[in-house]
């Protein structure tokens, strides 16, 4: 994530602020990983893993994860991540 650098484009699809570096910084300080940021958004929104919403949000946790830690992906100039994160962000709002 230290190592992600965001570049600007013209054509960038996604309209609205870039928050891909932002959402995955906060998730490293305070869950580690994806992973287990959506552990402990689940726990404390005192939801079942069997839950519609916590489903969802695990698996774009997932999906996001694995574009982190299994592609190595730089994700902060990917609009498929920043969609990614924002059906996060939308989960947890």
């Amino acid at each position: 994530v230290q190592e992600c650098k965001s570049v600007d484009f013209q054509d960038w699809p996604v309209s609205g602020p870039r928050t891909v570096k932002h959402v995955i910084t906060q998730m490293i300080n305070n869950g580690g990983s994806a992973l287990g940021h959506h552990q402990q958004w689940r726990v404390a929104c005192k939801m079942q893993p069997t839950d519609g919403p916590a489903q969802e949000h695990e698996s774009w946790s997932r999906v996001l994860d694995a574009m982190l830690c299994y592609d190595q992906l730089d994700v902060t100039n990917l609009a498929a991540a920043e969609l990614v994160v924002r059906s996060i962000q939308r989960l947890e709002e």
